[in-house]
Order: C-alpha cells, then structure tokens, then sequence
C-alpha cells in the first residue's frame, strides 16, 4: 500500500527539494500538489518554481496560460507569457501580456522598458499602447471606415498602437 502524503506534508517535501536545488523532485511534488487540486494558483506556482528550477519555465505555453487565468493579478506570469511569446517568435501575443502586465501594476519599470524595446522593434514610431476590449462580435466595420472617437487624433495620440481585442465565435 503506498503512503498517501497530506497536502501539507507535499509541501514541505517540496520546500526541502527546492532546498536542495532538486527540481525533478520539485516537479514530482508539484504535479501531485496540482492533481489534488488543479484549479488551485499557488500549486500551479509551484510547478513554475519547479520548471524554472529545471530551466524550462517557459516550456509549457498552455500551462503558463491557464495559470495567467486562475491568477490575472500577477505580474509575473503576465512576464512569463511574454518571454514565452519572444521565444516563439509571436511579439504581438508578447506585446499583449505585457499590456497586461501594466494594467495590473502600471509603475512596474521592468514592464515598462520591456514594452518599449518591443514596440520600437515592432515599428520605432510607436510609444505607447491602447488596448480596445470589443463586446460585440461584428467587427468588420474597422476595417471600412475610422471610428468618430479616432478621427481626431490628439498630439498623446501620436504614436499609439491600438490593439482591438474580441471574444472568438465559432461558425
């Protein structure tokens, strides 16, 4: 019969791994702190600990997604999906994780150089980005005629990159 570990006792283990620079170990522990519990942010911290200990934290995309959306208050796993962007090649994606990350925390100056080294790669004009949340699924409309609202463009307009953003619909 094997010794089924309480979740406290898991994370103990998985204290004194990291103690002892074991991330497989580490990744073990955190994958069965996960399965106890899978909807659970700080478990799936820890396997980020894990596989940032193993060197492979930005590995599993899919993996760093689900946790941005159990913990969209954190800063850092708005940073992970952003180097796991770059490293992808997707700097668009890497440009929206960062936009969030400033939403989050606006004064995070680490956030804020990585933002505009980006956006001068992506074109040197822009400075700044806008992020647009649409609630309606008909957007075809953009492309034919400028919003009212972007007619004018004021002097703080100049140079912004607009980011339209919509819920998917399946046809």
């Amino acid at each position: 019969m094997t010794k089924r570990f309480t979740l406290q006792q898991l994370v103990d283990n998985f204290n004194e791994a990291a103690t002892n620079n074991d991330s497989a170990c580490m990744l073990q522990l955190a994958r069965q702190l996960l399965e106890r519990d899978p909807a659970n942010a700080d478990f799936m911290a820890l396997v980020l600990q894990a596989l940032d200990s193993a060197g492979r934290i930005t590995e599993d995309l899919g993996f760093i997604q689900k946790y941005v959306l159990a913990k969209s208050t954190d800063v850092l796993g708005f940073m992970l999906l952003y180097r796991a962007y770059i490293q992808r090649n997707r700097p668009l994606e890497a440009l929206l994780s960062l936009t969030f990350a400033l939403n989050v925390d606006p004064d995070n100056t680490d956030c804020q150089k990585l933002l505009k080294t980006l956006l001068a790669e992506i074109n040197p004009e822009h400075t700044h980005v806008r992020l647009n949340v649409m609630k309606t699924n008909r957007i075809g409309h953009l492309a034919m005629e400028i919003e009212p609202w972007a007619r004018a463009v004021d002097d703080h307009e100049k140079g912004c990159f607009y980011i339209f953003v919509t819920a998917s619909s399946e046809a």
